[in-house]
């Protein structure tokens, strides 16, 4: 019996801290193995970097915590990069630029989330052909060149400048994640999101509008798409064929290893920028070590799949507690599993 409750509470403080226990292991892995990691200019390299799927992956958290799924995030940031800076070519204005590529996305997100909200078509079924579409639309305005090129220095300040020797697309990420955090913590809206991944029928019934909760949802991760699709063409400084790609599942593995599940109703803001943090480490890590680029999908397909199934495991985990009357507790209790693990609670 003692043994089982050992057993159990471990299983619970695996769980419940896997993306902390991962983190902690992985920077003592780095330390020993390649302390260049931790080097000033390494560290800016990753700000910059996560910059652009982690403003993706802010949005993408709501979507998750309803129980739902975007896969066509990564073409929507591909879209509206290559709107962007046809548009800036056209006017030479880059109020003009940002204001349509984030009015792209947010029409791109109206589209989503009234077809998923109202219509009913399965949202997995609905973003794929959304990700096809907005990657035809994407190649057609870029043209039998492939590759759209901006050298202008006012373009690319958003994504190459810096203020206080951190990067500007960093600055752009810190701000939107405070927002989102504040959203989901301290509004209805965010309220709104967790109940409806937990039991959409019964907000639905209190009165609550659920259509217009998930168009919103769909919406805002619009419009992050199409703010960072901007910020991804200025720090590249243009644009090709095939950007982007597979930056979706990037984003997933991102909320899903920071604790957002894909059951819906369970993650928070805080959570997803660990999960940011360890996706953006292990992909510059892979570039640090120099791994061929033809192991890249192979590497990253693995990683999805073990967030994943965490993620379902950790699900399993939950129901069976509850079914036998266990209680889960909730993040911050984990000194406390400690001291039950090891027979020191009273």
């Amino acid at each position: 019996m003692k043994n089982n409750k050992l057993l159990l509470n471990a299983r619970r403080l695996i769980f419940r801290n896997a993306t902390l226990i991962f983190i902690v292991a992985l920077a003592i892995f780095v330390f020993i193995k390649m302390p260049l990691f931790f080097t000033k200019t390494s560290l800016l390299n990753l700000c910059s970097q996560a910059s652009v799927f982690g403003i993706v992956a802010i949005g993408l958290t709501m979507i998750i915590l309803m129980g739902h799924i975007d896969i066509s995030t990564g073409a929507q940031v591909y879209l509206c990069g290559v709107i962007g800076v046809r548009m800036f070519y056209a006017t030479q204005s880059l109020a003009a630029a940002i204001t349509v590529s984030i009015l792209v996305g947010m029409l791109v997100g109206t589209i989503n989330g009234y077809l998923i909200g109202k219509v009913g078509i399965p949202d997995m079924v609905l973003t794929m052909s959304t990700q096809f579409i907005c990657r035809g639309i994407g190649n057609l305005i870029i043209g039998v060149d492939a590759v759209i090129n901006v050298s202008d220095p006012v373009f690319q300040s958003i994504g190459q400048g810096k203020t206080l020797s951190v990067p500007n697309c960093t600055w752009f990420f810190i701000l939107v994640f405070f927002l989102g955090w504040i959203l989901l913590k301290k509004t209805k809206f965010g309220r709104y999101i967790y109940a409806i991944g937990n039991d959409a029928d019964a907000l639905n019934a209190a009165g609550v509008n659920v259509l217009a909760v998930k168009m919103g949802a769909y919406i805002i991760t619009g419009f992050l798409c199409g703010l960072a699709g901007l910020i991804n063409v200025s720090r590249l400084g243009g644009s090709t064929f095939g950007l982007a790609v597979g930056m979706e599942f990037t984003c997933i593995a991102a909320c899903v290893a920071g604790g957002a599940s894909l059951y819906g109703g369970v993650g928070k803001m805080p959570g997803t920028l660990l999960g940011i943090v360890v996706i953006a480490s292990v992909n510059q890590l892979l570039r640090l070590f120099n791994v061929s680029n033809f192991l890249y999908d192979l590497v990253w397909g693995i990683v999805v799949l073990l967030t994943v199934s965490m993620d379902v495991l950790k699900h399993h985990q939950i129901k069976y507690e509850k079914d036998n009357g266990y209680l889960y507790p909730g993040s911050g209790k984990s000194i406390v599993l400690l001291t039950n693990m090891f027979g020191l609670s009273k």
